[in-house]
């Protein structure tokens, strides 16, 4: 078993960071992680995360909203940056003023599927959206500042 896995690992380097499986004792289900515990890759999409189970989707949709953010967070500071102070408090005030409404907005449209399991994939899935259309309006409005 040993000479079978170090084969392995000779091709799978990642395979090799668990310990042996003779020498690992199997957790129990509760203490195992959810294949929904696996990293999103970087360039996922919404569209990406369906055809999986609810749990999976979730994971998937909140590193799509995490890179989302992300990005719109940068477009502000570069808006910020190149426009100066004032914008930038501008753009920090309204954006907590957006931020909220994003919150308030998505918990309505996550009430169409209050109590059932697609009420928070949808919560994630309209957070990306008003997410990316605030930055669109941003680029747009602000296209000037970003394209001297």
């Amino acid at each position: 078993m040993r000479a079978v896995f170090l084969l392995v690992c000779a091709f799978l380097p990642v395979a090799c960071t668990a310990p042996e499986p003779a020498a690992r004792a199997e957790a129990p289900a509760a203490a195992r992680p959810a294949v929904a515990e696996k990293a999103a890759p970087r360039d996922t999409t919404v569209s990406d995360c369906a055809q999986r189970t609810t749990i999976q989707m979730q994971y998937c949709l909140s590193g799509v909203l995490d890179r989302a953010e992300t990005r719109l967070q940068a477009l502000q500071d570069s808006i910020g940056a190149r426009a100066g102070a004032e914008t930038a408090a501008g753009l920090k005030s309204a954006g907590e003023s957006w931020t909220a409404y994003r919150e308030r907005e998505c918990e309505v449209r996550g009430g169409m599927f209050k109590g059932g399991s697609l009420q928070n994939p949808e919560i994630l899935m309209c957070s990306i959206e008003v997410t990316d259309s605030r930055a669109a309006v941003l680029r747009a409005t602000y296209r000037d500042v970003l394209n001297p």
